[in-house]
């Protein structure tokens, strides 16, 4: 399995910075890497809200269906999608800090077939900087958000 963890200090209480995180209809105002994204279950944002993604990676869209599979606000959230061959699991901390609120991303990709798995072995350290490069730039964009420092979208695309 591999893994990455990204860590921010946001200047922001952590019920703050999780409403904001877990705010899925205006996520792609917010996050430079998000080029859609469509709630696929009625309701407030919990256990079991499916949504639909379209990110830039690569130079090319990808679009996954993801799950929240687990959410305790204001403290974490978990999203789940399996792709590819591979279950994907982003695990949100947002805990106390003395700017405010530290928030970390931990990735994990496990590879659940036999080609999935040799790929991983493969191509494990390009995918691993990849994804620590896009939990990074998402960090960043939510701490800009928060901290009223914001770059529209638009002006970075």
């Amino acid at each position: 399995m591999s893994r990455v963890t990204i860590k921010k200090q946001i200047a922001a209480s952590p019920a703050v910075a999780f409403a904001r995180a877990t705010d899925l209809a205006r996520a792609p105002q917010v996050m430079s890497g998000i080029v859609g994204l469509e709630v696929l279950t009625p309701g407030p944002v919990g256990v079991g809200t499916r949504f639909r993604e379209t990110r830039r990676m690569f130079n090319r869209e990808a679009t996954e269906e993801m799950t929240i599979t687990r959410f305790e606000a204001p403290s974490c959230y978990v999203v789940e999608c399996v792709s590819c061959g591979c279950r994907y699991e982003s695990v949100f901390h947002f805990a106390p800090h003395a700017v405010g609120c530290e928030v970390s991303m931990e990735v994990s990709a496990e590879g659940l077939t036999p080609f999935a798995r040799i790929l991983g072995r493969m191509m494990g350290p390009i995918l691993l900087k990849s994804c620590a490069q896009a939990c990074e730039a998402d960090l960043d964009d939510l701490k800009r958000a928060l901290e009223g420092r914001a770059t529209p979208v638009a002006a970075r695309a």
